[in-house]
């Protein structure tokens, strides 16, 4: 690739570009061939359409090659140019905007049929595609995602690994029951939370989550929630045994509050795992690095 940004291409290249489009946010390159890739990027990491970081993360080294203009004249389409070699068999996953330049033993990955696939085997007798998670799914999509284990259900299927649930057909070979569908009811009583402490009334008269949580805590047998007290208020908490009738306890001069500061821009977990009582409940405030107990 010359520095005027103009690429002297021979016959035996391939050039893979992966634009957005509205149904498609990630490709994978199967690499053939123990030869050198190239690939180019939006020159800017603020702009999302750059795969900058993707690319130094999977071990592509930038060229000493100032950013050309590669298509018209906006700026997102000035790019920068970075180059890795690669082994047989390796993959590469990239979002929008990148080019992929190398040899014509590198192409986008096809999905297999399920019955043919060759990873992992699961407990339960599922055998994953080699590539996984599959990127054949659209995140923003709609749509039911397929369930091609049910088409494809392994010749064996083990019982003995632990409790079986049965949601679907997968380990029912034949029934004469009948499956019924019911649909949820809204309850009557929302909403179930409301401003009611001196803190939530007078900051908007407002209560939510923020970055808090709701927990269930398996010493007190009770659900736990930590949420904003008013509009960017302190941290607060409320328990339940059902979800719906919800108290706020009496843990301090201000009620129900645990952290007497803004705690918006936060984030809250139980963590059941933790040594001390003093620190199962974990508070990460930003700007301030670490754990805080609370």
């Amino acid at each position: 690739m010359r520095g005027d940004g103009t690429a002297g291409l021979k016959s035996e290249f391939l050039a893979v570009i992966f634009r957005s489009k509205p149904k498609t946010r990630w490709h994978t390159v199967w690499c053939g061939w123990q030869r050198a890739l190239w690939a180019a990027t939006d020159h800017s990491n603020e702009r999302r359409s750059s795969q900058v970081e993707t690319l130094k993360a999977t071990g592509f080294q930038r060229l000493d090659v100032e950013p050309f203009q590669l298509f018209g004249s906006a700026d997102w389409d000035r790019v920068l140019t970075f180059r890795k070699d690669v082994a047989p068999g390796e993959t590469y996953r990239f979002g929008k905007c990148v080019i992929v330049l190398g040899f014509n033993q590198a192409h986008k990955q096809e999905v297999q049929p399920w019955n043919r696939n060759a990873g992992e085997q699961l407990d339960n007798g599922i055998r994953l595609p080699e590539l996984w998670p599959p990127d054949y799914r659209c995140p923003q999509s709609a749509e039911p995602m397929p369930v091609p284990y049910l088409v494809h259900p392994p010749e064996v299927l083990p019982i003995d690994v632990g409790r079986q649930l049965f949601v679907d057909d997968f380990l029912i070979e034949e029934t004469d029951l009948r499956r019924t569908y019911h649909s949820a009811e809204r309850y009557p009583g929302n909403p179930v939370y409301e401003p009611e402490s001196r803190d939530e009334l007078d900051r908007r008269a407002a209560v939510y989550l923020g970055q808090g949580g709701v927990f269930f805590d398996p010493e007190d047998r009770r659900f736990k929630m930590f949420y904003v007290a008013g509009w960017r208020g302190p941290l607060a908490m409320a328990t339940s045994s059902n979800l719906v009738n919800w108290t706020r306890p009496e843990l301090s001069d201000r009620g129900n509050v645990l952290i007497d500061r803004s705690v918006d821009d936060s984030a809250v977990w139980l963590d059941l795992r933790a040594v001390r009582a003093d620190e199962r409940l974990a508070v990460r405030v930003l700007g301030q690095p670490g754990r805080h107990g609370a």
